[in-house]
Formats: C-alpha cells, sequence, structure tokens
C-alpha cells in the first residue's frame, strides 16, 4: 500500500478518537485575522513533531499531526468547496516541508512560492507563512525541528569535507533567510521518500525505539538536502561552494588516486561527469582526467627517489597496469625517463 494511501486509511480509522480541546484549537487557526504563533503544543522536551496531509480533487484534506517524544497525536478530515488559503502564522520551530506528491503553494512573507514535487522547503523560525490548500491530488509532510538539529554543523571547519560544508551552509543559509528552498539534482528521490515514510511509518505504528530511528532519518534527510540537492543561493555562494568542492575532489583524489576515476568522483559526489570536469577546470585550470594522472606519477616519483621498488611494481602500484603506457606519461610530464630519475 502506498504511504498517502496507508495515510488517508490512519485517518478513516482514528479520525473519531481526536481530543476535541486539540482539534477546536487548531481550527480556530482560520478565523483569526492576524498572523498567529503556533505550535506551542508541542512539548519542552519534544525534539520533533510531524504533521502531514494529503488532499484530492473531491475537495478534502486528510490531517495527521504526531509528537514524536509525547503522546499528543490527532487526525482529521476537513471538506472544503474551493481553494482555501491557510490562516498566516508562524512558529518558534523550523518546518522542513517536503512535497511527496502533487504540488505545495505558499504564500511566505506575503509572496507566493510554487514547490513541486520531491522540492523540499525550509521555513525559518518565526516566519510569516501559509499554505493553500486546493482540489488536487497532493501529499505534504512537514517535519517541526527546534534549531538543534541544525546547528550541530554550525562550527564545522573541515574545507576539504564537502558535505560537511554544505550542512554548514545550508545552516548560514537558514539564519540568514526566511526559507531556504532545496530542488533535487535527479530524478531518483527514492532514497528522500524512503527517509519521509520510514518517519512516518514509525510514528504511526508507535513501536518502541522509534524515536532513534526517527532522529535517525532525520540526520539522513540533511545529509541527503547536502549531497542530492541544489541549494537556493546567491552567485558568491555558488562560487563559493564550487571551492569547497574542488578542495575535495582533490583530497579525495590524493587518498584514492591508485584506482579513482572520473565516474567514481561522479557518484561520490552526485554530481555529472560533465559537470564536475567543467568545474574543476574553471577551478585548476587543468583537466580532472589529467589532474589523476599528475597526482599519480608525482607518487610514482617519489616511489622511485625514495625506494628500491621495481619500476614495474611501482607502476601497477599508483594504478597503471600497463607499464608502457606509464612509461609514456611520466616522460610527458617530467621530460625524462623513470629509469633516469632512479640513476641520479
Amino acid at each position: 500500500m502506498e504511504l498517502k494511501e496507508k495515510c488517508d486509511e490512519y485517518v478513516l480509522r482514528n479520525v473519531k478518537t481526536i481530543d476535541i480541546a486539540d482539534y477546536e484549537s487548531f481550527l480556530q487557526l482560520n478565523n483569526n485575522q492576524e498572523p498567529v504563533l503556533t505550535g506551542l503544543h508541542r512539548g519542552l522536551r519534544d525534539l520533533l513533531s510531524v504533521h502531514a496531509w494529503t488532499t484530492s480533487p473531491e475537495g478534502h484534506q486528510n490531517y495527521l499531526y504526531f509528537q514524536m517524544n509525547g503522546e499528543q497525536k490527532f487526525c482529521a478530515t476537513l471538506y472544503y468547496s474551493s481553494e482555501t488559503l491557510c490562516q498566516p502564522h508562524t512558529h518558534n520551530y523550523i518546518e522542513l516541508l517536503y512535497v511527496m506528491q502533487g504540488e505545495l503553494r505558499m504564500q511566505i512573507d506575503g509572496k507566493t512560492y510554487s514547490f513541486k514535487e520531491g522540492d523540499i522547503c525550509l521555513i525559518n523560525t518565526n516566519t510569516i507563512h501559509c499554505e493553500y490548500i486546493e482540489r488536487k491530488d497532493s501529499f505534504i509532510i512537514c517535519l517541526c525541528t527546534d534549531d538543534i538539529i541544525f546547528e550541530q554543523y554550525q562550527n564545522s571547519r573541515s574545507a576539504k569535507d564537502y558535505t560537511l560544508s554544505l550542512k554548514r551552509f545550508i545552516n548560514q543559509k537558514r539564519m540568514q533567510e526566511l526559507f531556504v528552498s532545496f530542488s533535487p539534482r535527479n530524478t531518483d528521490t527514492h532514497k528522500t521518500k524512503h527517509a519521509f515514510e520510514t518517519i512516518i511509518s514509525e510514528l504511526m505504528e508507535d513501536l518502541p525505539g522509534k524515536q532513534r530511528i526517527v532522529i535517525g532519518y532525520v540526520e539522513r534527510i540533511i545529509d541527503l538536502l547536502a549531497r542530492e540537492y541544489s541549494i537556493q543561493a546567491t552567485r558568491s555562494d555558488k562560487e563559493e561552494l564550487q571551492k569547497v568542492l574542488v578542495q575535495s575532489i582533490c583530497s579525495y583524489i590524493e587518498y584514492h588516486y591508485d584506482s579513482v576515476t572520473v565516474n567514481e568522483l561522479s557518484q561520490k559526489f552526485s554530481y555529472s561527469p560533465d559537470y564536475l570536469t567543467k568545474i574543476f577546470k574553471k577551478e585548476q585550470e587543468t583537466n580532472l582526467s589529467a589532474y589523476i594522472q599528475l597526482v599519480r606519477l608525482q607518487h610514482a616519483s617519489e616511489l622511485i627517489s625514495s625506494t628500491s621498488l621495481p619500476i614495474e611494481k611501482i607502476s601497477r602500484k599508483v594504478g597503471y597496469n600497463n607499464v608502457g603506457f606509464f612509461y609514456k606519461k611520466f616522460y610527458e610530464i617530467y621530460q625524462t625517463t623513470p629509469n633516469e630519475v632512479r640513476e641520479k
């Protein structure tokens, strides 16, 4: 059963068990004229809560809400005859909205934005926003979390770790902007879907150990945002991130020079080979494949000068199985042969 259908079934099965006081408070939001602060129902010990909703062309919205550590949860079915704009509101926590299916339109600080299937939107604390509820098939999952989830990356200083640098960048953008949008770089987003699906399923099933599983998958989602999503960024931001990316590539090559390929780098950093080659050429003024060859030959030259290993063995050790090709490349770089280097 698809998760959307599973959520709809959960609402139908549990809608009669709603705590009326909580639900009435929830509905009351639509009657206020001014932006309201919501989310205070989350417990002080509750690091994470989740709400999700599905909509249909028939004009009903199934809504679910779960606390991770607390006992509070409710679900409801809301009916509407036409497009509805929710009451503008703010939160004292971060929202991470994922468009699992369909489309999400929102007003953020008075402007309308659209997010398509697969997109993720991070809404900062105290940002006035509201969602459009439309008569369309859609499925939205929203993680509500405290700053601590992102602040752990604030003091990360490893310039050579591209993923860690991206997480730090996400946290910086989060603190600077009202919201940050993310779009998947590839059409295959099954890892992200699986992470959100697991969180919802764990909270619905309410089994022992759910807290650790849920927090683990929230960490996984942040990692996926860094690895597999394009981030809303200025030109200077992008240029800085490109520099960090190339530094990380150089570091990876240094540790894996004997076997690394451009395709391996593409998989490691989740960018196409053409994009990596283009960015590397821009920053290093040399071809990526040529740089890999250069690093191999530098290590070969060091081994020739500092050890008595046979040159054929050195050739294989640095990644050349064809000794003749190794000699050819060595001469192209150093204008001398490996044997002549050893004789010196």
